[in-house]
């Protein structure tokens, strides 16, 4: 099944949190006017900029802080909008592990109060944490001690991956009807080495960015109930792991849920298969759609399983002959495979190259691929330093 045809596979998508049978609740706000108040207590920080207060947010956050509360401008947004606006970029994915989907999953739920004056929100966040800032400290001791023993310095990513993989599913067992807090969080997973699915997800996704992979925390259903598992990047393409469904194996060779692509990551009719969910409605900051162009355009999972045999394939969007550029071949390349699919003929590209040539992520090849190549080849020629992904997520947020 091609890019060229939307299937069911090649568009699922995915909340970045948790789903029903994942206890969690979105933020609660309260709050009132307070034009009356001139200033607030002097050790109140203040942040002209919502990045700056971000930053903060997600610092306070790191160290388990149990109440945070500083003052912004007032701007166009309300205060739950406000609130929602910063918290939201605290979380954003960032190259540490302690960060990004492993700090979104460290609370169970949080809880929004302050003021408006006539010049500032004053917000204070009051988030529940599944784990103390002792067991935090242990386990970035921990990991880097596992990591240490494994000895992965100097191996290729698919080899640190394997290596990080069969760790796991050879030291964590599942905790069947466990309710217990613990059984969500890494620590969990890797101090008691028992957990239920989030457990491993989130135990995978802190090691394998220890070791400088690009991963992230999915959820979704599979079997007929909640979970949730990995994407894992490898030459500029994503693939899902499934380090719960493989935990009964001793070793990748026996493996049925790594490095897998949206076509061959569940067998054909299997009821088990894994859905990503996808919200109706984004009325929480844990509601991120896997679906969005702008998500596919950062992610894009590979079609198929991780081929040990050719595994130097990955092409970067819109680098359709591999030459590390983006330019009128390119473009040319994508005119190319248009007029022959379109007069009923077969695609020259590789799947990968297909990915790669497929810019908007709509599924299709076409024109509209190749004029974001050629609008991309412009800017870059004229001097533009973005990147093609930040340029083409510039377009989508514009557009």
């Amino acid at each position: 099944m091609g890019i060229f045809r939307k299937s069911a596979s090649a568009i699922l998508a995915a909340a970045l949190m948790l789903s029903a049978a994942i206890p969690y609740s979105s933020g609660t706000f309260s709050v009132f006017n307070a034009e009356s108040i001139n200033a607030s207590a002097a050790d109140t920080p203040y942040f002209s900029s919502y990045d700056d207060a971000a930053l903060y947010l997600r610092q306070q956050l790191t160290e388990h802080v149990e109440e945070i509360t500083f003052q912004v401008p007032v701007k166009d947004s309300d205060f739950s909008e406000t609130s929602d606006i910063i918290l939201s970029a605290a979380l954003e994915e960032t190259r540490n592990s302690y960060e990004g989907d492993y700090l979104r999953l460290s609370f169970n739920r949080y809880s929004v109060s302050g003021y408006r004056t006539s010049r500032y929100y004053e917000l204070s966040y009051t988030p529940r944490y599944r784990i103390s800032i002792e067991q935090e400290e242990y386990m970035t001791q921990k990991i880097a001690e596992v990591l240490d023993e494994l000895n992965i310095d100097g191996m290729d990513d698919y080899n640190k991956l394997k290596t990080i993989y069969e760790y796991i599913i050879n030291h964590v067992d599942y905790a069947y009807g466990s309710s217990d807090e613990l059984r969500y969080t890494a620590y969990g997973a890797l101090a008691d080495g028992t957990a239920v699915c989030q457990g491993y997800a989130v135990l995978l996704y802190r090691m394998a960015k220890e070791a400088g992979i690009s991963c992230r925390f999915v959820s979704g259903i599979a079997g007929g109930g909640a979970h949730a598992w990995n994407i894992a990047e490898i030459n500029g393409i994503y693939y899902y792991l499934d380090s719960t469904w493989d935990d009964t194996s001793l070793s990748i060779e026996y493996c049925d849920y790594f490095l897998k692509g949206t076509e061959d990551f569940d067998p054909v009719g299997d009821p088990d298969t894994h859905v990503l969910d996808a919200p109706e409605d984004a009325d929480n900051i844990y509601d991120i759609d896997y679906t969005s162009a702008e998500f596919q355009f950062m992610y894009p999972i590979s079609l198929y399983s991780y081929d040990t045999e050719n595994p130097t394939y990955g092409y970067n969007i819109g680098d359709i002959n591999g030459d590390g550029m983006v330019d009128s071949s390119d473009a040319s390349m994508i005119l190319q495979t248009y007029s022959a699919l379109s007069t009923g003929g077969s695609s020259p590209l590789n799947h990968f190259q297909e990915r790669a040539a497929d810019l908007n992520n709509d599924g299709y090849i076409n024109a509209v691929d190749a004029s974001l190549t050629l609008s991309y080849y412009s800017y870059a020629s004229t001097g533009g330093k973005d990147s093609v992904e930040n340029f083409l997520k510039t377009l989508i947020q514009e557009g």
